[in-house]
């Protein structure tokens, strides 16, 4: 019986190469389309993993911007940005002193013969401060905010939120709408080869039955039997069989005793007739 199914897998195995050889446009489409259809949603699933890794190395990914009070000088705010550069939360901090920023504002702003005018700089120095990746997320960004507005030579501490909000919530939309996608795409996917089995199967019905009544012959007491033959045109040979049970001892025994008294029955009728 095992000999027996595992020839009759070899033979589906190499019948089913033989009918994708015969076919090799159709297979080599089939096949693609399951492949891209099982990699689009791993590719995008990537694809967001490596853009979210990507936003959280952007130099302008939730910066802070620390704006020191007037009475604090270039030495206490060069030890301040030391603590700040302690903090595990913190990947650098870079310091703007009062005159850069009046530099780097003249040449932004386009006032420069105006505020070369001012008596004195009305600008703070500024600390700059870059979290890092895993601090990242908005909730871990507004708790290292608190952190940083405790420190006394801190006058206003700001950062802009609303854009690292938006998106990482796109980028959790988008990694959603990828699961959803693949979740479609799996259940599209099984849903064709499971029609495809059946067609084959359909297809193949007659010599299902025909291969069942074949293995049904292995039992003790089957016999497959030939009823009738017919001839097509195109020399193609046509049998209808039957699938018969053959007698155990006691009922061949019952029919034997059947059978001779019923020859009996016959010699006494012939007796009186005559």
């Amino acid at each position: 019986m095992i000999k027996n199914y595992f020839m009759r897998h070899a033979q589906v195995f190499f019948f089913s190469l033989g009918q994708l050889s015969r076919t090799p446009i159709a297979t080599f489409l089939t096949v693609a389309v399951i492949g891209i259809t099982l990699a689009l949603p791993a590719c995008l699933y990537v694809a967001i993993e490596n853009l979210q890794r990507l936003s959280g190395s952007w130099d302008s990914n939730g910066q802070i911007s620390l704006f020191l009070k007037r009475d604090v000088n270039d030495a206490a705010a060069e030890k301040l940005a030391v603590k700040i550069r302690a903090l595990p939360a913190v990947s650098r901090v870079n310091y703007i002193s009062r005159d850069a920023a009046l530099a780097e504002f003249k040449q932004l702003s386009g006032f420069g013969e105006a505020l070369e005018a001012l008596e004195r700089n009305p600008l703070p120095a500024v600390l700059v401060v870059h979290p890092a990746a895993a601090h990242a997320h908005p909730d871990k960004l507004q708790a290292l905010l608190k952190d940083l507005r405790r420190f006394n030579e801190v006058d206003i501490a700001q950062i802009d939120l609303d854009w690292v909000r938006r998106l990482h919530a796109m980028l959790e939309l988008a990694r959603q709408g990828v699961l959803i996608l693949a979740a479609g795409l799996a259940i599209a996917v099984l849903l064709i080869i499971g029609n495809t089995i059946r067609l084959a199967v359909l297809n193949r019905r007659d010599e299902i039955e025909i291969t069942k009544l074949i293995g049904l012959t292995q039992q003790k007491g089957l016999t497959l039997i030939p009823l009738r033959i017919y001839f097509t045109p195109r020399g193609h040979a046509k049998v209808e069989l039957a699938l018969a049970k053959g007698k155990k001892q006691y009922d061949r025994r019952e029919t034997i005793k059947e059978r001779e008294a019923g020859r009996e029955v016959e010699r006494a009728m012939k007796d009186k007739r005559r």
